[in-house]
């Protein structure tokens, strides 16, 4: 049996190759749809922030990408927004390299939120960057009788359905995914069509969902 022959891409088995249009960064040669990492994060920094929080940790994935990195900065960025507020940034072992098990593990979160409440760590937030890092904060805080959102606040990045199933409902900071797929197939269809003007980027504003981890306290610094 004769095989056809293999290609490096997709797109060389084309007659007519599709014009690339992509839903994350930005190149020189394709139309993009997408919502950086660096505003939703930035988000999520500014609703802590508003809400009166002075002392935000901020539980990280320790990989050297750019996602990350850009998270990471939008974070960070937001902070000179209040000059007293502080944040510290959680460095979790990655797992993206291992053949068993999700990438992203509660465990991981919820040791180290346990070891800075037991070592007497004085914060009164906490962003995750994964909504799994989530689940494992909120499970070391209740086990410590520390009660969101009046003590401790917590909002995670993510998208994933349990958010407002949790106990308290996590505050969700997510890709607004359909708007832009939605998009990414409108600009596709342009293409298609003949379209041939310079490649652009269209960033979509972050979806930021406030529940009751990060709602209104009972006291908030002035």
């Amino acid at each position: 049996m004769k095989h056809p022959p293999r290609v490096s891409s997709p797109m060389i088995a084309l007659e007519n190759p599709c014009p690339p249009v992509a839903t994350s960064q930005a190149s020189a040669t394709s139309t993009t749809s997408s919502a950086t990492r660096y505003q939703n994060s930035h988000a999520a920094a500014h609703h802590l922030l508003s809400q009166g929080a002075r002392s935000i940790l901020y539980f990280e994935e320790a990989l050297a990408i750019s996602t990350i990195a850009h998270r990471q900065k939008g974070f960070t960025r937001a902070m000179p927004e209040v000059p007293e507020a502080t944040s510290t940034t959680i460095h979790l072992p990655t797992r993206r390299f291992e053949n068993t098990g999700p990438q992203w593990r509660a465990e991981e979160a919820y040791r180290a939120c346990t070891d800075l409440i037991t070592s007497g760590a004085a914060f009164d937030a906490i962003a995750t960057g994964d909504d799994y890092f989530a689940l494992g904060v909120l499970k070391a805080l209740a086990e410590h009788d520390i009660h969101a959102p009046d003590e401790v606040q917590a909002v995670r990045y993510g998208g994933l359905p349990f958010a407002p199933w949790t106990s308290p409902a996590l505050t969700s900071v997510k890709l607004p995914a359909r708007l832009i797929g939605e998009l990414a197939v409108s600009m596709l269809l342009q293409r298609l069509a003949g379209d041939t003007s310079t490649p652009i980027e269209r960033l979509i504003k972050p979806e930021l969902v406030v529940r009751s981890s990060s709602g209104t306290r009972k006291t908030v610094p002035k």
